[in-house]
């Protein structure tokens, strides 16, 4: 059987990502990623014979990013993520069948745990491969953009075998940068910073003020609400604090991810870039946190 071109496998593959769920698909190649990603963890970590990464976004539901219910929103976004994770093992699936060893880099949890203090890490770059692979660039908030959903897009990969055609990397700036800024401006905790980079100017994030907003029933609000039951003197007061509502909304941050990350976003409600149809209520939301950043505070750090 002769050999198929290139340039047919890779439009095959694209169009099967987008069929099984992907909004949007690009590729890299991993000799490029190995050379750009700004990392210790890069494709050939991995997989050692990579030759190709697909990546692949998909957007919330932009109805649920304006709900007034934080939890309702919040797993909304969740099952994009699980949903990210379907697509790309499907992907991996149809890949392999075409016989090419391939493997899936998780969109959310599970991530590499590292010693106190160093945090969460996934095991590549999701924002940097979608970037390399033409669907968008890193904006002032420090998240991924694309021209269709602005930085209201998660994204998910997978790293093959299979030597596909790259996708040329997105030259057209889209974040409007120091000129709108509303994301740097809006952050509740001060998160975010701007300086300047080798390009221009370059967004910062300080991790441990925009964690208690992001992961509001994370991993240290568990083990701060564990440790104030162990030092607790009085049983009676344990037993309030074991049958007490934050230990509620812990459970079920474990069952179901809601409140672990992604909690916040007002950096990316915020954002004026996208053409994708956002509810009025959205931005007003947002703004409302711009004008009282004390109330957002309070609502979310535990």
């Amino acid at each position: 059987m002769a050999k198929r071109p290139i340039g047919e496998i890779t439009q095959e593959i694209k169009q099967y990502a987008l069929e099984v769920g992907a909004d949007l698909v690009g590729i890299a190649s991993v000799e490029h990623l190995e050379r750009v990603i700004p990392t210790d963890w890069k494709p050939r970590r991995w997989l050692k014979e990579g030759k190709s990464v697909i990546s692949i976004a998909i957007a919330p539901l932009h109805g649920s990013l304006a709900c007034t219910d934080d939890n309702l929103k919040n797993y909304s976004n969740q099952k994009v993520l699980q949903s990210l994770d379907t697509t790309a093992f499907r992907i991996a699936k149809h890949i392999e069948r075409l016989g090419y060893p391939t493997i899936l880099i998780p969109a959310g949890p599970p991530t590499d745990l590292h010693e106190p203090g160093k945090g969460m890490w996934g095991w590549i770059s999701q924002r940097h491969v979608a970037v390399e692979a033409g669907l968008g660039e890193i904006g002032l908030n420090t998240s991924a953009m694309t021209p269709q959903y602005g930085p209201r897009v998660y994204f998910g990969s997978v790293i093959t075998t299979l030597d596909l055609e790259p996708d040329p990397k997105m030259e057209k700036k889209i974040c409007l940068g120091e000129t709108c800024n509303l994301c740097v401006e809006a952050c509740p905790t001060g998160a975010l910073s701007v300086a300047q980079g080798s390009d221009g100017p370059v967004g910062v994030v300080d991790k441990r003020k925009c964690q208690p907003n992001a992961q509001s029933w994370g991993l240290m609000t568990a083990l701060r609400h564990i440790r104030d039951m162990v030092v607790e003197p009085e049983q009676s007061r344990q037993l309030d604090l074991l049958f007490s509502e934050k230990t509620w909304h812990i459970w079920q941050s474990f069952i179901t991810h809601v409140g672990i990350d992604g909690m916040c976003g007002v950096c990316l409600d915020i954002c004026p870039v996208g053409k994708h149809p956002r509810p009025h209520s959205l931005k007003e939301k947002a703004l409302a946190v711009h004008k009282d950043k004390a109330a957002f505070k309070e609502r979310y750090c535990r």
